[in-house]
């Protein structure tokens, strides 16, 4: 009786040490972006709004992955490449930025990505000087940290309620109705 408890004993022992072996470690929770990664977030942001305004094509290209996507209104531009030649450079040659800024900035994220979204306030002019502008176009972007520590866009959304509608640049001491 004794062998067959010892026997029993061990066999519950072995059985045990296998299905111990068996077990999945759990899984790390994943890494909320620091106070520094948000900043440099918003960094390169505030960046690109500026490089845009000044209409740096090389430097505003710096901000997007190789691989990005950004969609604006009913487009779709799939690549940095796509992204400069049928996106940037044709509102560049079309308008001159005089305002642009971001307003109610909110950068969430976790290992790696960053999810932004925050509301464009932008005045443009077309070469003929009618003035379009909006201070309600919302933007929305993810982010991807690169091995250099860099941030890089990935996706872009940009649409809003603009107001298309031109309206003639106002003459020095013209009387307003």
């Amino acid at each position: 009786m004794k062998s067959i408890l010892t026997f029993v004993s061990l066999a519950m022992l072995a059985l045990l040490v296998s299905l111990a072996g068996c077990q999945q470690p759990k899984p790390e929770a994943p890494a909320a972006l620091t106070a520094e990664d948000v900043a440099a977030v918003g960094k390169a942001i505030d960046s690109v709004i500026e490089t845009y305004a000044a209409e740096e094509l090389e430097r505003v290209m710096s901000f997007y992955a190789a691989d990005a996507v950004v969609l604006e209104y009913d487009t779709a531009y799939r690549s940095a490449e796509e992204i400069r030649e049928k996106h940037m450079k044709p509102e560049f040659a079309e308008y001159t930025i005089s305002t642009f800024k971001a307003a109610d900035r909110v950068v969430r994220g976790r290992n790696g990505l960053a999810y932004v979204v925050e509301r464009d306030i932008i005045e443009f002019q077309d070469k003929a000087g009618n003035t379009f502008s909006t201070d309600s176009a919302r933007a929305s972007f993810v982010l991807e940290k690169q091995p250099d520590g860099a941030w890089k866009c990935v996706q872009e959304h940009w649409s809003g309620p603009m107001n298309w509608a031109p309206r003639k640049p106002e003459k020095a001491g013209a009387k307003k109705k």
